[in-house]
């Protein structure tokens, strides 16, 4: 039974009856609430708020992130200082049931956020931050007390030290001194092997331009750990931001390569490989291919499902091991998070979603472009998937998730190089004859 394209409009704006809400949902609540608090998960309670709950006889628990010298100056009554830098520590000392209420404060309702972010990632549900801080709560003409009258919370470790076993420090260093300088190396390989193409070819310059996102990440990441014990944030971002870089572009070539070098999808002048299936092709009828029908659905699924990490909790984490002797420090800090588990997945979500319109709209005459959406969609989330993955798996064994991440990096590096390799003649790259003078001689076609 031949089926036309039109008849297929009503299965694709089924698709949308998924993204739709989602969308929504995402406007309401952007409408609704503050979207600093929206895209960090939690709520704001206003100083009038706070003043009324502090009167009835369930008043919540206020912990203040000022310093020393701002908590001695002023501070809201009741008030219990804690210090920001051992956040995590402080809370599992509090002594408090998590479902007690929390408000936490600072000077201008900044830092309290992430603090409150830090006390749901530890159970504690009934969290809050003041908004405007102290200073919020002056301005709107509450009382304060003056003078170190709070109790302060000491936390339970300021310096929390996990203890490794001979064979995990051996780990550690390997993953270190070994697996990231190989796979580096490997990667400086790979493209000034692809530079070396006869003719230049989207699908190889956009992989390799994607390994030189990759290699500059990776670059900056050690950089981050030899001068900075992998606490410099600028750097540790940057890292994260060539992972995605390299997703989105040896995604997108990837996809390139797979229409023109096998398929022969978009080219009007080649037959399709999936003509067998589809028994009537796109290119001469007003039909809906296979590719197209995957797309159709596969992208607004794909849209949803990219919220997932968003929905994670929040929880900083900090912890110093010896490794040989040698003091190294795991860290994975709120603001890290913030760009990893919130905003990569929201622009993944819009980037996916738009695709999703283009696929609904026009196929034919926006494919391009939404491949190209698609693929940079799919760097953020897999980037974000990735981290969420070994952060929550190894939260308490940060040793591990450093090495198989290494490991992975290694692996798909590997992988990559021997493909094209093996498909070298294919892709016009030259081949090596290690017996030879000159090391890399054009492949004979």
């Amino acid at each position: 039974m031949t089926v036309h394209f039109q008849n297929y409009r009503g299965l694709i704006k089924v698709g949308w009856i998924v993204v739709i809400p989602a969308w929504l949902v995402v406007l309401f609540a952007s409408a609704c609430t503050n979207p600093t608090d929206w895209l960090i998960g939690v709520q704001s309670i206003s100083p009038k708020d706070l003043h009324a709950w502090l009167q009835n006889e369930s008043p919540p628990v206020i912990l203040d992130m000022s310093s020393k010298e701002a908590f001695r100056q002023h501070h809201i009554p009741g008030a219990r200082r804690v210090e920001p830098k051992s956040l995590d520590e402080t809370i599992e000392s509090l002594g408090i049931d998590c479902a007690d209420s929390l408000v936490f404060v600072c000077q201008h309702g900044q830092s309290s956020i992430l603090a409150a972010a830090t006390a749901r990632g530890h159970g504690f549900h009934k969290v809050y931050s003041l908004s405007g801080g102290t200073l919020g709560w002056i301005q709107a003409g509450f009382q304060t007390v003056q003078g170190a009258v709070g109790k302060e919370i000491e936390p339970a470790s300021k310096n929390p030290t996990v203890v490794l076993k001979r064979f995990e420090q051996a780990i550690s260093l390997i993953s270190g001194l070994v697996i990231k300088p190989i796979y580096m190396l490997l990667t400086l390989i790979l493209i000034a092997y692809l530079s070396r193409q006869k003719e230049k070819s989207l699908d190889l310059t956009l992989i390799r331009l994607g390994l030189w996102g990759f290699f500059t990440g990776e670059a900056l990441c050690a950089l981050n750990y030899i001068y900075f014990s992998g606490n410099n944030f600028p750097l540790e971002t940057l890292h994260g931001m060539g992972m995605v870089v390299m997703g989105a572009l040896v995604f997108r070539g990837l996809f390139w390569m797979l229409d023109n070098r096998m398929l022969g999808y978009s080219s009007l002048q080649k037959s399709c490989s999936l003509k067998r299936f589809c028994k009537r092709c796109w290119k001469q009828d007003d039909v809906l291919c296979l590719i197209q029908k995957i797309l159709v659905f596969t992208t607004p699924s794909l849209a949803i499902v990219s919220l997932m990490p968003y929905t994670a909790p929040l929880r900083s984490h900090y912890s110093v091991s010896l490794v040989f002797d040698t003091p190294v420090v795991f860290s994975y800090t709120l603001d890290l998070q913030l760009i990893e588990l919130r905003m990569y997945p929201l622009i993944a979500f819009f980037l996916l979603s738009a695709s999703s319109i283009l696929s609904w709209r026009s196929f034919r005459n926006h494919h391009s472009r939404l491949l190209y959406l698609f693929s940079a969609g799919l760097g953020c989330i897999t980037f974000s998937w990735f981290r969420l993955f070994l952060l929550e798996t190894y939260r308490s064994a940060p040793i591990w998730a450093d090495f198989w991440e290494e490991v992975t990096e290694f692996i798909f590096i590997f992988g990559l190089g021997l493909w094209l390799y093996h498909h070298r003649s294919v892709f016009n790259l030259p081949d090596i004859d290690l017996r030879s003078r000159d090391k890399i001689t054009p492949t004979n076609q």
